[in-house]
């Protein structure tokens, strides 16, 4: 169900108690406002997601929707505050494509002082860790974000289920904040004028593209072009951090969201944890105390308080994949008198970037709790990557959406799948960057990369190798009928037209 309602001017206070027939939920109001940031002596202007009723929660110092599968579906009413358009999308969930949240492709902006009400029904795959964030210009990097979280037992025969299913919630929203242009550090000083940013993409571009070499197979690159002044947490930087309090022996499921523009993380615990799900997907249990995290992929993980009197502050630190020595974090305290140290913004030295090697080397570990079915009929598809910054990324072409673009046109160059079909997508990077693939509509299965194959998890985002025309291929049974980006979700590469379409062949559509 989609409803938007900007036939006519109808007043947001009346909106605030939209609703169905007595004994149906009534819908959570969700607002996308303007406000200010804080961040040390510094006040910055940003965008949020503000909300209230049945289906939103606040904790450890973020806010957003929380839903218990098989009681409820997803119904929430988007108000746009804003004085510009805004259309939301349910990053990872998998509703019909007319509410999916793409600009015209699948869903009419939202105009200013109008609203629109989003209802659908959620699959047990839908369950787990997922975000909401605007797919209209450049609204996802100035703050139109929100956790998302669907609530159900592990599947059964699952280890730890019992004890996953009393572990208490801790919830890491990570965020960038104030990109500017690696060679051009003027370039959006107040974190609210990212076009300066775009605007330097695309004039490299313009110096480049004449004499761009497509055969050529890049080497990997050893920096980005877009760099953050800032690195939050819950909306917090390590000056001031969210600190959240339990008791030791708690089992807490640490649900971490990257809902970044531009920036992967190196997790780092303060003990061992254990891998449960990415991208709310279950995978089969792993230890670890470190974790790498691409942009809009997500992770769950069981943690134990440790029983110890000496030891009563418990940090986890989201360390910047690349050069830089920033980090963010959240802290876990037990008992009243935990004192909180002081915490840098940065640190002594640099992780790396997780494209080199470290992320793919780790996805290779990762195993899916319920892989897709063998199936001998595959849908083939080989996409290279191309250009440079998103310009004409894909098989040497950009697509573009509004408002990028001043216009909506379809993709003429579309992925055409059957109903039914087991579908497999090889991305092949002649491109230095790494890029985390997002798609729409499905999650998918990892099942090689650099020409190694494996059976890897079900996820919704996944990072290319660096360079030097590695691959990497995933694979979708194609049941949910609609058009679906495919796209880096590094927002400034989407900016640029990195992005095609999976379109369904003979489907009509609903509008």
């Amino acid at each position: 169900v989609q409803d938007t309602m900007d036939a006519a001017f109808v007043p947001l206070l009346l909106l605030s108690s939209v609703g169905y027939a007595s004994g149906a939920l009534a819908a959570t109001n969700v607002r996308v406002v303007l406000e200010d940031l804080v961040i040390g002596d510094e006040t910055y202007k940003r965008y949020a997601m503000k909300g209230d009723g049945p289906q939103w929660f606040e904790q450890d110092g973020t806010a957003g929707i929380k839903v218990r599968f098989g009681d409820d579906s997803f119904k929430v009413v988007y108000h746009n505050l804003l004085d510009v358009p805004t259309v939301i999308h349910q990053h990872g969930l998998t509703p019909s494509h007319n509410l999916d949240g793409v600009p015209y492709m699948s869903t009419p902006p939202i105009q200013p002082s109008r609203s629109s009400l989003v209802e659908f029904p959620l699959t047990y795959e839908n369950t787990g860790t997922y975000f909401l964030h605007s797919h209209y210009g450049f609204q996802h990097e100035l703050g139109v974000g929100a956790p998302v979280i669907v609530e159900a037992p592990m599947p059964l025969g699952y280890p730890l289920r019992s004890r996953i299913r009393r572990a208490k919630d801790v919830v890491m929203m990570l965020e960038d904040f104030g990109g500017y242009f690696a060679d051009n550090e003027t370039t959006n000083l107040d974190g609210f004028s990212p076009n300066e940013v775009y605007q330097e993409l695309v004039d490299a571009w313009g110096d480049d593209s004449g004499e761009w070499d497509y055969e050529e197979c890049m080497a990997p690159g050893d920096g980005m072009d877009v760099h953050f002044r800032y690195h939050l947490c819950n909306s917090k930087t390590l000056l001031d951090p969210v600190v959240v309090k339990h008791r030791p022996g708690d089992d807490l499921r640490i649900r971490v969201i990257s809902g970044t523009t531009m920036s992967n993380y190196k997790l780092e615990f303060p003990v061992n944890v254990t891998l449960i799900a990415v991208d709310g997907q279950p995978v089969k249990p792993k230890r670890m105390d470190t974790f790498w995290i691409a942009v809009a992929q997500r992770a769950d993980f069981l943690m134990t308080i440790p029983r110890t009197k000496n030891k009563k502050v418990f940090p986890i630190f989201a360390r910047v994949a690349s050069d830089k020595k920033q980090r963010s974090g959240l802290v876990i305290t037990t008992g009243s008198k935990a004192n909180v140290p002081e915490y840098s913004l940065t640190t002594d030295d640099a992780v790396g970037d997780m494209g080199d090697g470290v992320g793919t080397k780790q996805e290779m570990t990762l195993e899916a709790w319920k892989p897709l079915s063998p199936r001998r009929d595959v849908h083939w598809f080989h996409l290279n990557i191309t250009g440079d910054n998103g310009f004409n990324a894909i098989n040497r072409v950009s697509y573009q959406l509004p408002p990028t673009v001043p216009t909506y046109t379809p993709n003429p160059n579309p992925l055409v799948v059957k109903y039914g079909e087991r579908v497999c997508i090889q991305l092949r990077n002649f491109n230095a960057d790494a890029h985390p693939f997002h798609m729409h509509g499905k999650s998918f299965q990892v099942v090689e990369i650099d020409g190694q194959e494996f059976n890897g998890a079900m996820r919704d985002v996944v990072l290319t190798p660096k360079g030097d025309c590695k691959t990497v291929s995933f694979c979708f049974d194609a049941t949910n009928p609609g058009v679906w980006p495919l796209h880096c979700h590094m927002a400034y590469h989407l900016y640029a037209g990195m992005l095609t379409t999976i379109e369904y062949e003979g489907v009509a559509l609903s509008s």
